[in-house]
């Protein structure tokens, strides 16, 4: 399969694993839609790309707020034309002892790592 010039949209691009997986993509002429809510480490990585000669654009958005999810792919297409490929990286974690959690932080984490991808 040809890839070049395809285009992925990638959640929580601004750090970690979304990052590295932002930039690889790009190293084989993905183009890319960094998604984060941060728009400061989102510039860093679309900067890094751009600066390897790969394209990226930077997105701010938050998967918590699922009616925005269409809107964001809107204009994904209408920056590239397409959308080929959705890489859902975001997610958001806090360790502690499980019975510590309470029930609006286990309800944000499953509308971001659980229902935002689907």
């Amino acid at each position: 399969m040809e890839i070049q010039g395809k285009v992925a949209i990638v959640t929580g691009s601004s750090r970690g694993i979304g990052k590295f997986i932002s930039k690889t993509l790009a190293a084989s002429g993905i183009k890319i839609i960094a998604i984060s809510r941060d728009m400061d480490a989102l510039s860093d990585t679309c900067n890094i790309i751009q600066k390897s000669g790969g394209q990226a654009t930077p997105l701010i958005g938050d998967m918590i707020n699922i009616k925005s999810i269409p809107q964001l792919i809107q204009k994904s297409i209408s920056i590239y034309g397409k959308v080929d490929f959705l890489i859902n990286n975001a997610g958001i974690e806090q360790y502690q002892k499980f019975h510590k959690y309470n029930k609006k932080y286990i309800e944000k984490c499953l509308i971001t790592n659980l229902h935002a991808p689907i």
